[in-house]
């Protein structure tokens, strides 16, 4: 793996922790992650000027893809923020962080379409699972079913389905717009033609959420009135972080080391919800987390 390569997904990490703080001190509302993926879909417009006709030169199957891209997409945004609201980021962030990785390779193995799993990878994969159980555990002489059984806790989880589905998905999509002859394009750019209509993809899927109610209704109003600056920087926070990650992979030969230096986000975002939100520190937050890191390391290698 290449130096600028390592530099781009380091700093890819930062990113995304940084994004997700502001989701955090922003009283995380779907319409507030909502209001930032429209400001994502809007920084995003220039991809439909620089490419044109190819960018609208999408295959139906990719079309149906996109579809379920959003509603996967929707899932995230929606419980992500639903979990800052009801508890720590310290413990959340790396939650919704790291099922999606196992959840992923169950799929996979399960439908048949991965590579068996190597010992290496199965390691990893009970590490991030100890990691897990570690990760809210205050005061290990008193386990409490509590700890595991919370609105945070539960929300992280499905946030992770919804980072799980949209992968796959979008890995699918990708495919397509390689592969089809009708469509040909190279990896970069087929990445930011369908960057740009899975953010309206999730645009379109979070709106109802955001207005079914008359109290949704007044939220998103009053988001628009004080929170525009901040989603404004969250959307491209999002967006920015994805597409190093896509200039990343140009400069590596495996792309398993990719996503295995990705997961250095995991004990930044525990560390900035402990040392900037003043949430609960105790060692083994500090030690699931970490545990949690090398597993998913284990598994992007294996």
């Amino acid at each position: 793996m290449t130096t600028p390569a390592i530099l781009l997904i380091l700093l890819s990490a930062g990113i995304h922790v940084s994004w997700n703080l502001v989701g955090k001190r922003s009283a995380s509302s779907v319409a507030f992650f909502w209001l930032a993926n429209c400001f994502g879909v809007l920084l995003l417009l220039p991809v439909l000027l620089i490419y044109g006709e190819a960018a609208f030169r999408i295959p139906v199957p990719v079309w149906i893809l996109l579809a379920a891209t959003g509603f996967f997409e929707a899932l995230y945004y929606a419980s992500l923020a639903k979990a800052y609201r009801s508890g720590e980021m310290s413990i959340a962030y790396p939650l919704a962080r790291a099922f999606p990785i196992l959840f992923v390779a169950a799929a996979t193995a399960l439908l048949g379409k991965g590579e068996r799993v190597s010992a290496l990878s199965l390691a990893g994969m009970l590490l991030v699972f100890t990691g897990c159980v570690l990760l809210p555990l205050e005061n290990p002489a008193n386990v409490r079913l509590g700890d595991y059984l919370n609105p945070a806790a539960g929300l992280a989880v499905l946030a992770a389905v919804g980072t799980a589905g949209y992968s796959m998905v979008d890995d699918q999509a990708l495919r397509f717009l390689r592969e089809l002859p009708q469509t040909n394009l190279p990896a970069l750019e087929a990445a930011l033609i369908y960057s740009f209509w899975q953010a309206l993809s999730a645009v379109l899927f979070l709106l109802p959420l955001c207005c079914l109610t008359r109290r949704k209704r007044l939220e998103l109003t009053e988001t628009l009135r004080t929170s525009s600056r901040s989603a404004f920087w969250m959307g491209a926070g999002i967006y920015a972080g994805y597409i190093l990650v896509l200039v990343a992979m140009a400069f590596v030969r495996d792309i398993s080391y990719v996503v295995a230096f990705r997961q250095t986000s995991i004990p930044l975002g525990m560390l900035v919800g402990v040392m900037l939100l003043k949430e609960r520190a105790y060692p083994l937050k500090f030690i699931g987390s970490g545990v949690i890191f090398v597993g998913l390391v284990m598994v992007g290698v294996g």
